[in-house]
């Protein structure tokens, strides 16, 4: 994540999907947030950082059909921050067909993983 100019493209990366997906589908995007006895721990987007003085910090992201972003969003100067907020982060995106139930686990990455049956060879490192 890096600052820009535009306040539209400041701290926020885009990809594109090729090929688009449908308009029934959805992505979600999942931060790895740690490892706990030799597991990947992720979760969810928006994840919400509230400082000592009350400033909030949120990594986030949108999507439409032909790509998608993850950005930081916050109610003060991000300039402010180390690095640590910006590099060697990880997040992982999955695209969730439209014609699958809304009973799916989305809170819990590998559970969805399974739920769709995605294995770790289809991984895409982008």
């Amino acid at each position: 994540f890096v600052p820009t100019n535009d306040p539209e493209t400041s701290y926020r990366k885009f990809f594109d999907l090729n090929p688009a997906i449908y308009q029934s589908d959805n992505v979600l995007v999942y931060q790895l947030s740690g490892v706990v006895d030799g597991k990947d721990v992720w979760k969810l987007l928006p994840q919400v950082y509230t400082f000592d003085n009350g400033d909030v910090l949120q990594y986030n992201y949108d999507f439409s059909y032909n790509d998608f972003s993850i950005f930081i969003d916050a109610n003060f100067n991000l300039n402010t921050l180390p690095n640590t907020w910006f590099n060697n982060k990880t997040f992982r995106v999955v695209i969730v067909p439209g014609y699958f139930s809304s009973d799916l686990n989305l809170e819990n990455m590998d559970v969805l993983l399974s739920q769709l049956k995605v294995s770790n060879e289809q991984i895409i490192q982008l």
